[in-house]
């Protein structure tokens, strides 16, 4: 990595073209460790120390610098493994010792666009026994880098790169490590900055392995610019790593970074140069703003302050909640509900409403509330009727029962329960509907109702046990509460139907007293319907 030991006698830069061997000064191999260079350097050191060796003081110090340059570079990792990459593959050059008598000298070079300084150039200068001290002679550490580097930015411009003016220079003694920022060229690390990331202009055709103008043909020709090319991407590579390595070289030497590393591991101690520390930004908190659905409404206390309220508060909305839609006037709202996309929203809606019915078993639960309801002298839900078993426990009995069996009525399970008596309200269903049919051929039947008639006969006997009162459908009793709202409505303008007696013709106010006389009196009599003529049967038969 530089130059090579020199003979007794001899001055720095004589002989520097040869690549020295650095295990060879150390007398190590090159498989040695950190620890195992160590112990042969100080030997070797003592021995060749000027201070022992009065009766030939240059030779000694000679030898001395060559082994502190071995020992710099091979117990340093980095140059370590640079030096062992790049030490069989530089060859020296033939023109190094006239090279480095010129950067010596300061000598500016050709401004012919040849390859100028190469990588094994460069390698020249990694020998720290090529400078002597750190003055303003000839040989000064500060002389023989600024000139080199001066000579690199001279041939960067010859090849199109940036002006050797405005290239940041080596600099000397006088200058610091970091300038003011008015004035941020004079300064080392400056310097640094720039040639650490250091990328050459130059072309590097020279180091091309084929004339592509001998090719016989295409495919030849193709093949020869591909070598070309690749050999000038390695060359351009390795030049440019050769001179980033050497600038780290360079630093690690350099007394203005030896200052600066020294004043920063010292400025922890010293007060004044403690930073102050900046003051905590406390985050600014967003102002909480309340949104409409957070406000809380007051209660209205009378209808006279409406309009104020609707006035305060907006228009009135009108919600659909089966389509999930708001309208702001109640004509449109009607006229949503005669859409067919709200019908078919509201018939979804019902669908899953009577799906949930009866995943939850909640149908069971109404029918037998209703069953309840509409039988007053039976027991509430759940309720003993004076034997002490409940209702919901009871077993279907036929008559003549008395209950002996304990297992029936007490080991039953209750939806077993459940299900024989709902068989046995199915089966009386279908009786009463057979005596139904041959009542109505009786020519005193007046075609009431089957929804009546099943009541009618529940509230004829009420103490049969042994017959369970039959169940209406959900359609039944949709219909029945259809009617019954359409009665309310026609309630004001039409005058209340009156219920007669077939028997005693006693008037009542409603259906239910009616069927409550007829059980109670026994008056249970179809009313005759009358026999229609033969014109009317004769427009029957036509339809």
């Amino acid at each position: 990595m530089g130059a090579n030991g020199s003979k007794p006698g001899s001055g720095p830069g004589q002989g520097a073209h040869a690549a020295p061997d650095y295990y060879g000064v150390l007398e190590v191999e090159e498989t040695a460790t950190a620890d195992e260079i160590k112990a042969p350097y100080r030997r070797l050191a003592l021995i060749h120390h000027p201070d022992k060796n009065a009766d030939n003081i240059e030779a000694a110090t000679q030898k001395f610098a060559q082994l502190q340059a071995a020992y710099e570079v091979l117990g340093d990792e980095k140059e370590r493994e640079w030096y062992d990459s790049h030490r069989n593959a530089l060859a020296p050059e033939a023109d190094a010792e006239t090279v480095f008598q010129d950067v010596r000298s300061g000598k500016a070079p050709s401004r012919a666009r040849d390859r100028g300084l190469t990588a094994n150039h460069i390698v020249m200068f990694f020998d720290p026994s090529i400078y002597v001290g750190f003055g303003a002679d000839d040989r000064s550490f500060y002389t023989i880098y600024r000139n080199l580097f001066a000579r690199l930015a001279q041939e960067e411009e010859v090849h199109g790169g940036p002006a050797a003016s405005e290239t940041p220079g080596f600099g000397d003694a006088s200058w610091p490590w970091a300038a003011p920022k008015r004035n941020e060229g004079d300064a080392a690390r400056t310097f640094y900055t720039y040639w650490s990331s250091f990328v050459t202009s130059k072309d590097f055709a020279w180091a091309d392995q084929w004339n592509v103008n001998e090719a016989p043909d295409r495919r030849v020709r193709r093949l020869m610019e591909r070598d070309n090319k690749k050999a000038r991407e390695d060359g351009r590579k390795e030049y440019n790593d050769a001179i980033r390595s050497l600038v780290m070289f360079i630093r690690k030497r350099d007394p203005r970074y030896k200052a600066h590393l020294h004043s920063q591991q010292q400025a922890p101690s010293s007060g004044a140069a403690t930073p102050k520390p900046k003051p905590q930004v406390q985050p600014q908190v967003e102002e909480f703003v309340e949104q409409e659905w957070q406000r809380v409404r007051p209660p209205r206390t009378s209808h006279d302050d409406e309009a104020e309220w609707n006035e305060a508060e907006g228009a009135e909305e009108w919600e659909c909640v089966a389509c999930g839609r708001a309208f702001r006037s109640e004509a449109a709202f009607e006229s949503h509900e005669r859409s067919k996309k709200h019908l078919k929203a509201v018939e979804q809606l019902r669908r899953e409403m009577l799906k949930e019915n009866a995943e939850l078993e909640l149908d069971a639960a109404e029918d037998a509330g209703d069953d309840a309801a509409d039988d007053p002298e039976s027991p509430p839900a759940g309720e003993e009727d004076g034997d002490g078993v409940a209702d919901h426990d009871r077993p279907a009995q036929e008559e003549g029962d008395d209950g002996e069996d304990e297992d029936e009525d007490n080991g039953l399970d209750r939806n077993a329960a459940a299900q024989r008596a709902a068989k046995q309200r199915k089966k009386a269903r279908k009786k009463k509907k057979a005596g139904d049919v041959a009542a109505a051929g009786s020519p005193g039947n007046t075609g009431v109702d089957r929804a009546d008639d099943e009541e009618a006969d529940t509230l004829a006997r009420p103490g049969d046990s042994a017959t369970p009162t039959p169940q209406l459908s959900k359609k039944e009793k949709r219909r029945a509460k259809e009617a019954a709202k359409k009665a309310k409505e026609a309630e004001g303008t039409a005058q209340p139907q009156s219920h007669q007696c077939n028997v005693c013709h006693e008037h009542f106010e409603s259906r239910t007293m009616l069927f409550a006389h007829i059980a109670r009196e026994g008056h249970a009599a179809a009313e005759a319907e009358p026999i229609p003529s033969a014109k009317a049967q004769g427009k029957r038969k036509k339809k």
